[in-house]
């Protein structure tokens, strides 16, 4: 007679011969396997909403959740580390830089100071021009330096296509320098007079010439490098010194320079002699000349010295003819 379990027997697994009903055999595993045992509720207290969504363990679902708040409570304590480590690292950086305490504070300062040295000095745009051929200026061919004698090819010559650029060209007042439209005289010392539009006292005087990103060659040793300004009350004097400059050939293109005070002195000419450019032995180039100063009286506007003539009533139709004193009219 073969072994019966009693549990088995409380089951009802075997029949009334002591025969197994199933074919199951037990195994230690199986018969060591916890086995949850679900509360027993009655019937009449299970819902439809329970019975198609059954209630959770509710011991289960706290032991869940500590789980959870721990993993948070960790990611959050790593967050925190990792922050604070890579703000230490960042300072630790920037504090072990040797080249922030020499070289950046050095650099900051001359920054502020050239910032406020461009601004301390107005932009020529915004300064009045009495050197200005459209207002009547002139440039005065007898007391100015002749022009530099470029080796032109033959059929220039013959059909005299090719011409020389004109000293005028400087007082044209265009915002716009073209590589080659300048004019030239020979050598690195020369100058030229400039009859003014109107009799002022002059404040600043500008010097333009193309940079040298524009020149084909990437250099411009032509540029003139130091220059005088003479204001002079009539074409005959010498003049008064007004101030001795430097043009920055690696600067802007229009450089403004303020010139001595002379308020109280009027005058018709500027003369600007060059005494050296940047290298250039054979000529020297000027590309644009300014000169600024405020018409001390507003109705002197009217009386023009060269016969230049603005719109107003009071101003005739036709310019009148200049008054002899060797100046075109």
């Amino acid at each position: 007679m073969s072994r019966r379990s009693s549990r088995l027997a409380s089951l009802g697994y075997y029949d009334s011969n002591g025969i197994p009903t199933i074919n199951y055999k037990e195994t230690p595993w199986r018969s060591r396997k916890r086995r949850r045992v679900r509360p027993q509720v009655p019937e009449e207290m299970i819902s439809p909403v329970e019975d198609e969504f059954p209630v959770c363990n509710t011991f289960d679902a706290e032991e869940e959740c500590s789980k959870i708040k721990l993993l948070l409570s960790m990611l959050y304590v790593f967050l925190i580390i990792f922050s604070v480590g890579l703000a230490f690292l960042i300072s630790a950086m920037s504090i072990y830089r040797p080249e922030q305490y020499i070289e950046q504070p050095c650099f900051q300062i001359m920054y502020k100071e050239n910032f406020k040295l461009k601004w301390k000095e107005p932009k020529a745009e915004f300064l009045p021009n009495v050197a200005l051929a459209s207002l009547g200026a002139n440039v005065v061919s007898g007391r100015t330096s002749a022009s530099y004698n470029w080796k032109r090819p033959f059929f220039c010559k013959l059909f005299r296509t090719c011409k020389l650029v004109s000293p005028g060209v400087v007082i044209q007042g265009s915002s716009e320098l073209l590589p080659g439209n300048c004019w030239s005289f020979a050598g690195q010392q020369g100058h030229i007079t400039i009859n003014l539009s109107h009799k002022v006292p002059i404040s600043h005087v500008t010097l333009g010439h193309i940079l040298k990103s524009v020149s084909p060659s990437g250099t411009t040793p032509s540029a003139p490098k130091e220059f005088s300004v003479y204001g002079k009350k009539t074409v005959e004097d010498e003049g008064t010194l007004l101030g001795t400059f430097t043009y920055d050939n690696n600067g802007d293109q229009f450089q403004t320079f303020k010139t001595e005070d002379h308020s109280e002195d009027m005058f018709s000419s500027v003369k600007l002699k060059v005494n050296s450019n940047w290298g250039k032995p054979e000529y020297t180039c000027l590309y644009n000349v300014r000169v600024h100063g405020m018409i001390s009286s507003p109705y002197s506007i009217l009386t023009q010295p060269h016969g230049a003539c603005f719109v107003s009533l009071s101003c005739p139709l036709h310019p009148q003819p200049a008054e002899a004193d060797g100046r075109p009219p």
